[in-house]
Parts: C-alpha cells; sequence; structure tokens
C-alpha cells in the first residue's frame, strides 16, 4: 500500500513537471513558447499603446510576456497600455517624480509649429531627463533588476528613443534584444543600422521640410545643415551619457550603449512601405505600421455605431460630414480668439457640409459659435468609428501618427496641421501623397487670412476628387498588403528568438569606417591629387618642349536564367493563375529546354537563318581557366548589348502578327528578366497591365539603380568589377571600386535602352515612351537573392528576395532528418567508404574541363593527395593521358547528382565555380565552400561566400602554378575541414534560410497578385537622376554654395581686419605689395601665354 501511495505521488509530481515544461515551451501552436519583457515607461500615451499593443499580440500568439513601467510621467499611472501581458510598474522617487514638468514643451501649442529642435533645447531636456530616470532606475532599483535577471528572458523589447533599457537589458541576460519606433521610419532611426541618409531628398527628423522629398534649394541647405548638426552633435549624445552611468556600477569593460543599440536583432517601425516618404532601406527594418489599431488588417464589414446625437448630424449632412480634431493631449481653451474665428469662418463658407469639432468650448465661445449652425464641438469624439463612416469626407487633424493611420486605413482625404514633434514629419507624408493639404498653424493667427487659407484647403480635399481618389488608392493598398503588420511582427520575433545575432543585416557606419572613407572622400582626395600632378607634369612638359623649340569565347549562354523565370511560371500555375511562356530563341543550343513544366502555353520564336548564331559573337574569354576579365572594358557588355538589339529588331520588324496575337490575350501581368529592355517596351505595346523585373541574380547595385537605390562605393562593391572582400576593401580596392561605379554609370547604365529605343520609335512612332522610365516604373523586381546570404547593401521596398525558389531548395527544415538521398551504387560506395568524409567538386555544366591545363590539374591532385582520409568526386572529363596522375582518393564523373550529394551526411565540403544555384544549394544544405570563381556574377558570388565565412576564396590564376596552386588549395582545404568556423557559419546560414519567416514562393505569389491589383507602385521608386542631377543628389550644389559663403566670410573677415589694423605700415605697404606682385604674376604669365601660343583651358 505504502509503495502504491509513494508511486502515486512520484507519477503526480512528474505530470506537474511535465505540464510546466509544455506550459513554459510549447505555444499553442507547437512553437516555442518564449519569455518575453517588453519596456513600456508612461511618457506618452501613443508610445504606451503601440508598446502595450506589440505586448498583447504576443500573448494572444501563445507566449509569455512581462510589461516594464517606468513611472516617468505622475499623471498616466492608470495606464498600462496592454491588457493582456503581466504588469511591473515602477514609481519615481518623490524627488524626481515631477521631473517630466521641465521638459521643454511650448506654453501654447498653437505658438506654432517647433522649429529645429536639435537648437531650441527640446532634445537637450529630453536628454537630461532620460539620463535622470536612468541613473534612477540602476542605482535604486537593483534588487528589481536582479528580479529580471532571474526570469531568463528570451527577448527584451524597447523603443530606440533611450539607450538605458539596451544597457538593462544586456545587465538581465536577455537573450534576443529588439527595438522599436512607434513613430515613422526616420533618418536617425535608421542611422544605427547603416541606412545612408542622403540630403537632398531625406528630410530630417527634427526639422522637416513639409515639401519633402521636392525640397527647393534653401530647404535642402536647412536640411544639409541640420544633418550634419545631428550626427557630429546630437545622434550619440544620449548614449555618451548614459554610459557613464552603467560603468559605475558594472566597471569599465561595460560595453558601448551604441554598439548595443546597433546590434539589436531586428527594428520595427510604426510605419507602412506605401505610406512613408522615400527613403532607403535595409533588411533590419520590419514595418508594422497600423499593428496598435488593427486598422490595416481587414476591410470593414459594417458601418460602426455612432451615439444618436453624432449619428443624426451625419444623417442631416447634404453633402458629408468633416472632423476636426487636435488629439487626446491638445487643450483647446488656449487657442486665440482670432484663430477660432478663422476655423468658424471657414467652415461657414460650406453650409452643406456640418463640420464635427473636438473642442472644449470657454463661456464667450457661445456667441462665435451660433454664428455657425453647420458646426458641432464635443470634448471627446469616437474618432475610428466618425472616420469609418461613409459620410465623412475629410479629417482636419494635428497629424499624430495613429489619427493618420486611421484615416489612411479608411480612406479619407486630410488637412494636417502640425503642432509639434513628429506631426510635422507626418505632415509631410499626406503632402507627398496627395492625400491631404498641409496648413501652418502660424497662417491661422489672423481670422482673415486664416480663413482664406481654410477656405482654401477645404475646397481642395472636399471639391477636387483627385486628393478623394488617391487616399481611397491609400487605403486599399493598405489593406491589401500580402503581408499583414501582426503577422510579420510575430513571424519576426520569433525568427530572432531563435537567432538572435542578426548583425549580417548591419550595414557599414561610421563604427566601421569614417566618414572620410565613408563617403570616399579618401579615393576622391587622392584622385584630384594624381589628376593635378598629372596637369602640373603635362604643364612642366609642354613648356620644357616649348623651351626646347626655342632653343632647335565561345560560350554558351546558361539554362539557369530559364530555369529560374521557367520555375516563377510554375509556381503561379500552381497557385491557379493562367500563364503563358514566351521564347525567343536566342541560343540555338538549347532548343529542346523550356524552363517551366506546367505553364499553360509555352510560344517558341526561331530566329532567323542570319541571325541564327549571332551568340556566338559574344566576346567571353575562350578558355574559362584563364583568369578573371573585367566585363566593363573587355567588349564583353558591348557585345552583349549588340546582341539584344539585334534580337529587339528582329522581334519588332518581324514578328509583328505574334505581337498583335498577344495584344488580344489582355495579359493581367508581364515579368521578364531586366538585363534587355526590349521586353518592357513589348509589354508596354501590347497593353500589359502590371510589370515585373526578375534577376537569376543577387542583389547588385545595377538591379537597384533604375529604383534609386543608393550607392555607396566604400563598401558596396562593382558587380561588374568585384572585389572579393566585400565590403572589407583596402584602400586601392576601393579606389578600383569608386572607378568601376563611375565607369559604369556614364557608360554602361540605360546604354541597353538608348540602343534599344530608335526601334520603337521607329515601329510606334516618335512618342512611344522612354524604355528607361518603363523599366524604372515596373510595380516590383524579384531578385534570386535572401536577405541573410548577401553582401551588405541599401535596398528599397521594390525588391522582393526570392532567392532559392527555382531549386526548392529553401523550404521549412523537417523535425525529423529526411533518409540519406538516394545515390549510384558507385558513389554510393565512395561516400560509404571514406574515412573522414567526401569533398564535391565542380565547375558546373558549361565549363569544359579538357581545357584545363596539365599544371592546374596537378596542383588540384597534389592538394587532394594531402588528405588520404578524405574522398575527393570530381565532376571532370579526363583525357587519356589523365591516368598516370590521378591520385587513388579522387574519383572523376562526366556528370554529378549534385544536390543529392551536397544533402548527404557525409559531405563535408564543397569546390566550386560560385554559379548562383550551386551557392544556394550548398547554403541550403549547410556546407561550407571553396570559392575558384570563373567569370561573370561569379566573383561577386565568391564575395558573399567570403564575407559570410562560409567558406573560402581562390583566385584561379594562383593555380596555373602546380606548387603554388597546391600550397593554396592546402590552404583552403585545412580551413574548410578542419577549422570549425567554417562548417559552423554555413549550418547558421542553413538554419536561417531554412527558417526565414515568409518563403520564397509565399512572398513571390502574394506579391504579384497585390502588384496585379495595384500596378502603380512607382511610391516605392527612391529619386533618381531622373528626377535630380547627380550635383542636387549628392548635396554638391548645397556644399559648394557653402563653400562660397565662407570663403567670402573669411575674406571680408580678412579685409575687415586690415582695414582696422593698427599698424599703416603693415595695412598699407604689405598688403598693397601683395597686389602688386599678385598683378605682375598674372602679365607675365599672359606674356608666355602669347609668346608661346599655348591654349589654356579650365
Amino acid at each position: 500500500m505504502a509503495d502504491l501511495f509513494i508511486n502515486s505521488i512520484i507519477i503526480i509530481i512528474l505530470l506537474l513537471i511535465a505540464a510546466h515544461i509544455i506550459e513554459a515551451e510549447d505555444a499553442p501552436d507547437g512553437k516555442r513558447r518564449l519569455k518575453i519583457l517588453i519596456y513600456n515607461p508612461d511618457l506618452g500615451y501613443s508610445h504606451m499603446q503601440f508598446q502595450g499593443k506589440l505586448a498583447d499580440v504576443l500573448v494572444e500568439t501563445g507566449h509569455e510576456v512581462h510589461v516594464l513601467i517606468f513611472t516617468l510621467n505622475p499623471l498616466r499611472c492608470d495606464y498600462n497600455g496592454t491588457y493582456k501581458a503581466k504588469v511591473i510598474r515602477v514609481n519615481r522617487s518623490p524627488e524626481t517624480r515631477d521631473d517630466i514638468l521641465k521638459l521643454g514643451f511650448a506654453k501654447s501649442p498653437f505658438a506654432g509649429a517647433a522649429g529645429n529642435t536639435l537648437l531650441d533645447g527640446t532634445q537637450d531636456s529630453y536628454n537630461n531627463f532620460f539620463v535622470g530616470a536612468c541613473e534612477e532606475l540602476l542605482k535604486q532599483q537593483q534588487p528589481l533588476l536582479q528580479q529580471l535577471a532571474n526570469e531568463n528572458y528570451d527577448v527584451g523589447i524597447t523603443e530606440s528613443y533611450d539607450s538605458c533599457m539596451f544597457g538593462i537589458f544586456h545587465v538581465i541576460g536577455v537573450k534576443t534584444t529588439i527595438s522599436t519606433c512607434a513613430l515613422s521610419m526616420t533618418g536617425w532611426a535608421g542611422a544605427p543600422f547603416g541606412i545612408p541618409v542622403i540630403s537632398s531628398y531625406v528630410t530630417n527628423y527634427y526639422a522637416p521640410s513639409v515639401n519633402a522629398p521636392n525640397m527647393n534649394f534653401w530647404d535642402r541647405i536647412s536640411n544639409f545643415y541640420t544633418d550634419a548638426y545631428e550626427y557630429f552633435m546630437f545622434r550619440e549624445k544620449l548614449h555618451n551619457l548614459q554610459q557613464p552611468l552603467f560603468k559605475a556600477i558594472y566597471g569599465p569593460g561595460f560595453p558601448p550603449l551604441r554598439i548595443l543599440a546597433k546590434n539589436v536583432s531586428l527594428f520595427f517601425v510604426n510605419g507602412n512601405e506605401f505610406f512613408e516618404l522615400p527613403k532607403p532601406t535595409s533588411h533590419k527594418v520590419i514595418y508594422i505600421g497600423g499593428i496598435a489599431s488593427g486598422v490595416f488588417d481587414k476591410l470593414p464589414t459594417k458601418t460602426s455605431i455612432l451615439a444618436p446625437e453624432v449619428q443624426s448630424i451625419f444623417d442631416n449632412a447634404k453633402d458629408g460630414v468633416v472632423l476636426f480634431s487636435f488629439g487626446t493631449v491638445t487643450d483647446t481653451k488656449l487657442m486665440s480668439q482670432e484663430m477660432k474665428s478663422a476655423f468658424l469662418k471657414a467652415f461657414a463658407r460650406f453650409p452643406t457640409y456640418d463640420f464635427i469639432w473636438k473642442f472644449e468650448r470657454n463661456e464667450s465661445d457661445s456667441e462665435m459659435f451660433s454664428s455657425a449652425p453647420n458646426v458641432h464641438t464635443f470634448e471627446w469624439v469616437n474618432q475610428k468609428a466618425m472616420l469609418a463612416h461613409p459620410k465623412l469626407k475629410a479629417f482636419i487633424t494635428h497629424c499624430g501618427l495613429n489619427g493618420l493611420n486611421e484615416a489612411a486605413s479608411e480612406g479619407v482625404p486630410m488637412i494636417g496641421i502640425p503642432l509639434f514633434g513628429d506631426q510635422l514629419f507626418n505632415a509631410a507624408t499626406i503632402n507627398h501623397k496627395k492625400i491631404g493639404v498641409y496648413v501652418d498653424i502660424t497662417d491661422l493667427h489672423t481670422e482673415n487670412y486664416g480663413s482664406n487659407i481654410m477656405i482654401d484647403a477645404l475646397s481642395k480635399v472636399l471639391q477636387r476628387t483627385e486628393y478623394s481618389q488617391n487616399a481611397k488608392t491609400v487605403q486599399m493598398k493598405l489593406r491589401n498588403m500580402p503581408f499583414k503588420p501582426r503577422e510579420k511582427f510575430v513571424k519576426w520575433v520569433e525568427f530572432a528568438a531563435e537567432f538572435p545575432d542578426l548583425n549580417e543585416l548591419n550595414l557599414p557606419t561610421s563604427d566601421d569606417m569614417s566618414l572620410f572613407v565613408y563617403y570616399s572622400l579618401d579615393v576622391i582626395s587622392f584622385n584630384i591629387a594624381v589628376g593635378i600632378t598629372v596637369i602640373l607634369l603635362l604643364i612642366v612638359v609642354i613648356c620644357s618642349l616649348f623651351r626646347l623649340f626655342r632653343k632647335v569565347k565561345n560560350f554558351l549562354v546558361p539554362d539557369r536564367h530559364m530555369q529560374f523565370n521557367g520555375k516563377l511560371a510554375d509556381v503561379l500555375v500552381e497557385a491557379g493563375h493562367e500563364v503563358h511562356v514566351l521564347i525567343f530563341e536566342l541560343s540555338p543550343f538549347l532548343p529542346d529546354y523550356n524552363g517551366t513544366f506546367k505553364a499553360q502555353k509555352i510560344i517558341r520564336i526561331a530566329r532567323s537563318s542570319e541571325t541564327k548564331y549571332d551568340i556566338l559573337k559574344l566576346k567571353l574569354a575562350k578558355n574559362p581557366f584563364s583568369g578573371f576579365s573585367n566585363m566593363l572594358s573587355d567588349g564583353a557588355q558591348d557585345s552583349f548589348n549588340d546582341l539584344f538589339v539585334g534580337a529587339c529588331e528582329e522581334l519588332l520588324k518581324q514578328q509583328q502578327p505574334l505581337l498583335q496575337e498577344l495584344a488580344r490575350e489582355n495579359y493581367d501581368v508581364g515579368i521578364s528578366e531586366a538585363y534587355d529592355g526590349c521586353m518592357f517596351g513589348i509589354f508596354h505595346a501590347i497593353g500589359v497591365k502590371t510589370k515585373f523585373s526578375t534577376y537569376a541574380i543577387q542583389m547588385t547595385s545595377w538591379i537597384g539603380e533604375p529604383f534609386g537605390i543608393p550607392v555607396i562605393p566604400s563598401y558596396v562593391t562593382n558587380y561588374f568589377v568585384p572585389s572579393v572582400k566585400g565590403p572589407n576593401m583596402n584602400f586601392w580596392e576601393r579606389i578600383s571600386n569608386f572607378y568601376a561605379h563611375v565607369h559604369e554609370y556614364f557608360t554602361l547604365r540605360g546604354s541597353i535602352f538608348r540602343l534599344q529605343q530608335p526601334l520603337f520609335n521607329s515601329v510606334y512612332g516618335p512618342d512611344f515612351p522612354s524604355l528607361r522610365d518603363i523599366a524604372g516604373n515596373i510595380s516590383l523586381s524579384f531578385v534570386n537573392g535572401n536577405e541573410f546570404f548577401e553582401l551588405p547593401m541599401p535596398t528599397s521596398h521594390k525588391i522582393v528576395y526570392v532567392g532559392g525558389i527555382a531549386s526548392d531548395v529553401l523550404k521549412d527544415l523537417p523535425e525529423v532528418p529526411p533518409e540519406k538521398p538516394t545515390l549510384e551504387p558507385e558513389v554510393q560506395s565512395i561516400f560509404d567508404n571514406a574515412k573522414d568524409g567526401v569533398v564535391l567538386f565542380s565547375f558546373g555544366t558549361v565549363i569544359d574541363t579538357k581545357l584545363m591545363s596539365q599544371e592546374m590539374k596537378s596542383a588540384f591532385l597534389k592538394a587532394f593527395a594531402r588528405f588520404p582520409t578524405y574522398n575527393f568526386i570530381w565532376k571532370f572529363e579526363r583525357n587519356e593521358s589523365d591516368s598516370e596522375i590521378f591520385a587513388p582518393n579522387v574519383h572523376t564523373f562526366g556528370w554529378v547528382n549534385q544536390k543529392a550529394m551536397l544533402a548527404h551526411p557525409k559531405l563535408k565540403a564543397f569546390i566550386t565555380h560560385c554559379g548562383l544555384n550551386s551557392m544556394i544549394e550548398a547554403a541550403s544544405e549547410g556546407i561550407p565552400t571553396i570559392g575558384i570563381p570563373l567569370f561573370g556574377d561569379q566573383f561577386f558570388n565568391a564575395a558573399t561566400i567570403n564575407h559570410k565565412k562560409a567558406g573560402v576564396y581562390i583566385d584561379i590564376l594562383d593555380l596555373q602554378n602546380e606548387n603554388r596552386g597546391s600550397d593554396a588549395m592546402i590552404a583552403a582545404l585545412n580551413k574548410v575541414l578542419l577549422q570549425a568556423e567554417y562548417s559552423l557559419n554555413a549550418k547558421m546560414v542553413r538554419k536561417k534560410i531554412h527558417n526565414m519567416p515568409f518563403k520564397p514562393r509565399e512572398k513571390f505569389v502574394k506579391w504579384v497578385e497585390f502588384a496585379a491589383e495595384f500596378p502603380d507602385l512607382n511610391e516605392l521608386n527612391l529619386p533618381t537622376s531622373d528626377n535630380m542631377s547627380l550635383f542636387v543628389y549628392y548635396s554638391l550644389d548645397v556644399i559648394s554654395f557653402s563653400i562660397a559663403v565662407g570663403i567670402t566670410v573669411i575674406l571680408l573677415i580678412y579685409v575687415h581686419k586690415l582695414n582696422f589694423y593698427n599698424d599703416k605700415a603693415v595695412r598699407n605697404g604689405r598688403f598693397c605689395a601683395e597686389i602688386r606682385a599678385g598683378s605682375k604674376f598674372l602679365k607675365d604669365l599672359i606674356m608666355l601665354n602669347g609668346e608661346n601660343n599655348i591654349s589654356m583651358y579650365s
């Protein structure tokens, strides 16, 4: 009996333990249950609402969430933001509880929109406030911090405006740190992650221009100076002020707060791709705008219920209702009588509209309002419900972000009257999107002028259909986003919890290189110095000469492009769409390959007998083992252009019946690779509604150029002349890279469009639109890359990554490892008998290995012989003379099942030419690689594995000598086979790309369907040289003006000092002597010019 009792107790205990483990580890969907800490100080209602909603969303997903609230504002001690998380509230001490009142707010919000908050003391007062709060939290709340450390949080989430919590997360051992921003995406928000700030069109958050991005010269001068001031005087200020607090408690070795803030896993912003000002971005930034209110989740199904009194106003309004609110914080009693009169006088001009005004009347207001019977005031309004009402025609708002999101989600045009903070920045957004009108609050200080301003604004939003139509378009785009804010937030948080270190998503910053290097000023200075030296030497040589005179491939285009586009076709068919594939036979050597296996219709066009073999004219290396060739200057790109121009001419002039047949199909979507401009013109000619470009290669700078994605030569390596060191180039490599980018920009970019444009003009007339414009204004561009397997570079929302879709390798990792792939018996035997594993060696399907020299073969074999416990499988076609030199652990095959071998558990390394498909397959299996690129994009791909430290690069030229080549291969094999970091890095890449929150297939299909509904996505483009000159884009006009002003000021000061100098001899004598000396020099120079007939051009 006792044994039975003891056994029962044991069973109960085990069940309780099991229940606890399940509760702790598993969310309802079977995923690991995370323990998450969210810091949500009660500084502002909208910030608390945003952070609180994030907490509730994570709780609803099955995670355990604690919300830490530091009571910074004693007036908000009853609001937590969250309704579902556990709340830990910490109060400030009695001595500091009212510190918030010291913040530099304007006494009246109606005095005028805040100027430059960097200069007016506002930001300094905030910094002092946060430093004091952080000091109190660290020094007086150590027991609380110890309690938090004991919780062992998986994830910590905090807003990015205060650095303190990043340090505390580090102290308490939070594994994954995430930062958020309850505002739109701004320049300062992205700066820690290396996102470039382009002052010519990205307006500064602290002193924004409502004309952004279309700023005039004076706007850009102000913006440039503000950016510079922010960078040098403010950006690191809070980090530097709070750093000593942590060092005082945790020692001098405490890591820099700016590094902790920079190296968060991800950054979530309360913005939306289709409702923001244009700016570059990076993969570190995830947009979840509208998550706090849920307004972007789905279309409304019914009209919201309003209070009877309000409903009556809507029912009786003849032409509709205008809602007017300055938000929950603004005290409308502070508004001047002049301003009230201006509003009421304007509203009276629209008697068929009713105006609902959130307004607290003073006793003296009754008479004034009695003259405006169509104006109804309420101290509180159900703003969300009113905005959803079909008779709501416009919204007059202070441009708080939540209000803007709610109005945008309902398609309501706005009149923005910003008062302070981010409101002016938000007003620039509605102004840019043309869904509303901006009104300066200072224009409303006088009754007559203010009323005229308001009448003009109301006339626009109520009577011009463009504002209402634009607002409805924004609404539909926001509502129909392929991936909703909640879904993105949850999946990316769970991903970051599994992979905390996502620093690879950072772009280089001043922590990695100085500003002088970042902006290539060292390269430019060097070029200027060299240029001046050359000019001076030429002048000396020319002058000396005058003085002397007075005295006396054969290569086939690979099928991977067809494979990539063919797979896209198959994916769309599987999604239920009808797909036709048009194939123009540029290569006669691939007559039976279509790329697609499922497209409902294949249209294949053969070239004429005269042009059938034009592909053989391509200027490519005859021997792929001869080494790298500069594709910008070796004639290769020109020969490609000639091929594409000839093919386009033939297609336009000889295939008009086919083009007319295609026009009758009324295609909704057209998809083409972007290396050739011809098809974009044909899509336009046959009336395709939505156009996409694709790239079967990784993301590169020239891919992003048509969409305005900035190129930073200091770390973004050129595609055509790449450095295998990627972003870590030395000075000479950066010089080469700078020249390559300049050469590409002025000679290659857009060249195919310029060459093909006359063909379309000759067939369709001189008014046929620019091919460059058509290609730049496509809806989206899909690239065969992955965010975690590429070189760092800026990007934009125009680019969608679908890397691996062609080979279907990037799927969810199975919970149970799959069975070993089936290999041929001979190959399987090699794997079985390999003591330490197998190395696969392949230069791909196109390369003729018979062209390899004996020296190079010997170099490889000599190296392989040094690793007798490994078997090497080499895709290689032997010559008769090769038999004697082959080592016993090297096995050659004319064809290999590469995909199956890479998936084999005994495959330890892969020696490859760095073709992209091979790279993706190796990455998907976590195999370290030795990259030996031969031509094309292979060098660029080699730079990727080198940068990720998932492999080693070898220059093919080093293998042309037997001894030097074998040493290079031995060193590379030692690294990938014997140094664990390469295998570990490769496995980490594999896990990340397999566990991406959104798979390539899903992204491709959903974004295609979205763009088919909304073809015009040009708002995702960033400004390019088509919108502004390079001189303006790089703010060279602003810099030149500043230099000119600076020199003028210096000269004026110099002259002023001379005029008032006490020593008259110095003032008059020396100055005049200098003038005379200068005049004599000019006279001599002119005489020399006349005698020698030297022409000087400046």
